[in-house]
């Protein structure tokens, strides 16, 4: 069965043609041209001149383009059996314009395999989840910036804090061990109560060592919580009142930093 076609041209050299025609006149010669291209069976012949001679020339011309069109499939049909055209063959790398005619007549052919697409698909897949490992480092390094910015924050608040207790300590206690080795940054829970913790040390014959009975009092002891209750409950204070030593000035100053 002879393949029929799907289209037809209209050449830009007609226009002089259908210029000299009626838009009605113009539009009876491309009704007839769809109903000839339809079957290739003629149709009746117009009774207004004009159309009529206008009709035949594209007429003639859709059945030219039709002919070369079966041409061009016979050979195309031929050279498949025998393998292909040969290698060398001008008419393999020839296009032109009837490339357009069968692009025409023809429908789209579909050259990509099942097992292409399916590459195809999943080399986007692969492409997408590598941006997204790639979108997720780059938050997750931000994340690990700004954990390291929050944690350096909270050792330099914990560095300011260690001095203000170490410059209370000694401002409180000048009588006391100068040499600090280490600060119990829990000391931030009794923070309020260090001024006073500090002066009744200073106060204390016992613990600030007047009394010649112990002098190993420092600041890591007087910060261990067990001595700190101790101390606030007044198991050192002097036992005679008449040696009570009045409260330093600098107190009321270092308070001053501690107190809400």
């Amino acid at each position: 069965m002879m393949k029929t076609p799907k289209a037809f041209q209209i050449y830009l050299d007609m226009k002089e043609q259908f210029d000299a025609l009626s838009d009605e006149q113009a539009g009876r010669v491309i009704k007839a041209a769809l109903s000839y291209a339809q079957d290739l069976s003629d149709t009746e012949p117009d009774d207004d001149g004009m159309v009529r001679l206008v009709y035949i020339v594209m007429k003639n011309q859709i059945k030219r383009d039709f002919e070369r069109y079966q041409n061009r499939l016979k050979a195309n049909r031929e050279n498949g059996r025998k393998g292909g055209a040969p290698v060398g063959n001008q008419n393999a790398k020839k296009r032109g314009f009837d490339d357009l005619i069968e692009l025409c007549f023809s429908p789209p052919k579909t050259t990509e395999t099942r097992q292409e697409k399916k590459k195809k698909k999943e080399k986007e897949e692969d492409k997408y989840k590598e941006k997204e490992k790639k979108e997720n480092k780059e938050e997750n390094k931000e994340q690990e910036k700004d954990k390291e910015k929050e944690e350096n924050r909270s050792q330099h608040n914990e560095d300011i804090l260690c001095e203000q207790i170490v410059s209370l300590y000694h401002s409180l206690c000048p009588k006391l061990s100068k040499n600090v080795s280490f600060v119990d940054t829990d000391a931030v829970e009794r923070i309020r109560a260090l001024p006073h913790l500090f002066d009744t040390v200073r106060r204390s014959d016992f613990l600030s060592g007047r009394s010649g009975k112990w002098t190993g009092c420092d600041l890591s002891w007087i910060l261990n919580p067990d001595h700190a209750r101790k101390i606030l409950s007044g198991a050192y204070d002097n036992p005679r009142a008449g040696d009570r030593i009045e409260p330093s000035s600098d107190i009321r100053r270092h308070k001053s930093l501690f107190d809400e």
